[in-house]
C-alpha cells in the first residue's frame, strides 16, 4: 500500500503555484511493490545522506572544494537565522567533526573566540574551516567577517592550528582565503 507521500508529486516552493510535474521530471521512490514520485523534503533528505556518506568522521574532505562547499551549502544554506560553524579536521585533513559553533539573527552572529578555541581543543584538531552563512543570499564578507576570521586565526595560530579558509554562504561561496583576506 502506497504512503501518503504517493498521493504528493513534487511541486515547487511555497508561495508559488503547485504545479504537478510530468512523470517524466519525477524522482521516485520504492514503496513496497509501488513507485511513488517523492516530495521535495524526500529528495532532499536523499541528498543530505549521500553527502552525508562523504563527510564523516575519517572521511578525506579537502580532495575536491567543490564537495566542502556542497555540504555547506545543505546544512548551513537553509537556516533562516546567521549560523557559524567549524569543519574540524585531523593532520591528514580528515574530517573530525561539523559543528555549528554559534547561532545568531537574522543579520548578526557572535563568535567568542575563547569559546572557539575550547571546542577546537576538546576535538583535537589539527586544522580547522571556518563557515558563515547569510540568510538574505548575499555571499560577500563583512567587515565583521574580516575581523573574526583575522581574530580566530590569530588565537588559533598560537596553539599550532591553522585556519585553512572561512567561507560565506549565500547564493554562492566566497572564500576569504581565495581572496587575500586570510
Amino acid at each position: 500500500m502506497p504512503s501518503a507521500d504517493c498521493a504528493a508529486a513534487s511541486t515547487r516552493p511555497a508561495g508559488s503555484r503547485s504545479v504537478r510535474l510530468p512523470p517524466e521530471h519525477c524522482l521516485y521512490y520504492r514503496d513496497g511493490d509501488a513507485f511513488c514520485p517523492a516530495t521535495r523534503a524526500r529528495i532532499i533528505e536523499a541528498a543530505r545522506y549521500a553527502i552525508a556518506l562523504r563527510f564523516h568522521p575519517g572521511a578525506p574532505i579537502l580532495g575536491r572544494s567543490r564537495d566542502v562547499e556542497a555540504f555547506l551549502r545543505l546544512e548551513l544554506a537553509p537556516r533562516d537565522w546567521q549560523s557559524f560553524a567549524a569543519l574540524l579536521l585531523d593532520r591528514q585533513r580528515r574530517l573530525v567533526a561539523f559543528v555549528e559553533l554559534f547561532r545568531g539573527t537574522l543579520d548578526h552572529v557572535c563568535v567568542p573566540t575563547r569559546e572557539v578555541l575550547r571546542e577546537v581543543m576538546t576535538s583535537n584538531a589539527a586544522s580547522v574551516i571556518f563557515a558563515r552563512n547569510e540568510p538574505c543570499g548575499c555571499a560577500s564578507p563583512t567587515p565583521a567577517d574580516k575581523e573574526t576570521s583575522a581574530r580566530l586565526a590569530r588565537a588559533l595560530r598560537l596553539i599550532d592550528v591553522p585556519v585553512l579558509d572561512y567561507l560565506v554562504i549565500g547564493t554562492r561561496t566566497t572564500s576569504l582565503r581565495a581572496r587575500g583576506l586570510l
